[in-house]
């Protein structure tokens, strides 16, 4: 009976701490339950211990300066959420960032800069149909770059800041408007992005080279097919004029 009541009086006593507190773990999870941030509230201030941010499944729909004023965080995901429109310094004081996840939403304007968080090295923003605005300005340790099912069209000025990366990780393509993934995954199916630089520099010389293979192959089959019709010409003659001769043969005398 003592120890029960013992226990009970312990777990008082942690629940009151985790009020004074507030939580004391690493991650903060949120997940599915219609979270709505209002205006400048953002993301309530959090323990310091904890870095990693898990939002995905709600109903946010903006991001702001304000909305991760209250901590640094290493992992922010909130994929598949509302979100429209990501803000100017929404992440500017999150220098410790390493992975940021925003697929699966509705964004349209990413109009912040990560190239001050140096330490990013995952983003997300695949699953974003109708994103056609995006700052490339991206930190140089990025290592993995999600853009597919997006509208943003990508250019090859574009293509070239990636060059500026340290990690020097392949693009490939998919099905879509833009989709320009920089990361590890799938080597075998894809170039560098030197490889492509390289591979559209050349693509006139490709195609010059191309029309010339093309001109040189018609003039070897018209040549070929005159000769041909030359010979047909020349047999067919042949053959009738020998017939010819063979009919009006005169009968011999007797």
């Amino acid at each position: 009976m003592y120890n029960s009541i013992i226990m009970r009086f312990v777990l008082v006593l942690l629940m009151l701490s985790q009020c004074i507190d507030g939580p004391s773990r690493m991650e903060y999870s949120i997940i599915g339950n219609k979270i709505i941030l209002r205006n400048s509230n953002g993301i309530p201030k959090l323990n310091e211990t904890t870095t990693i941010i898990e939002a995905k499944y709600n109903f946010i729909s903006e991001l702001m300066p304000s909305t991760f004023s209250h901590g640094k965080f290493t992992h922010i995901d909130l994929k598949n959420n509302k979100i429209r429109d990501v803000h100017k310094n929404t992440f500017a004081n999150q220098t410790k960032l390493k992975m940021l996840d925003l697929s699966g939403n509705g964004i349209r304007y990413f109009n912040d800069s990560l190239k001050n968080n140096s330490k990013l090295q995952k983003l997300y923003l695949h699953d974003n149909p109708h994103l056609y605005f995006l700052s490339l300005d991206l930190p140089e340790n990025l290592q993995k770059l999600n853009m597919t099912n997006t509208s943003f069209n990508m250019t090859m000025d574009d293509l070239n800041k990636f060059k500026k990366l340290k990690y020097q990780g392949p693009l490939y393509t998919d099905r879509c408007t833009c989709n320009c993934i920089c990361t590890e995954d799938k080597q075998e199916k894809s170039k560098t992005t030197k490889e492509m630089n390289n591979s559209a520099q050349e693509l006139p010389k490709v195609a010059s080279d191309l029309e010339d293979k093309v001109r040189f192959t018609w003039d070897w089959v018209h040549s070929l097919l005159t000769i041909t019709i030359i010979l047909e010409t020349i047999v067919f003659s042949f053959i009738y004029f020998y017939s010819n001769s063979r009919h009006y043969q005169p009968a011999p005398q007797t």
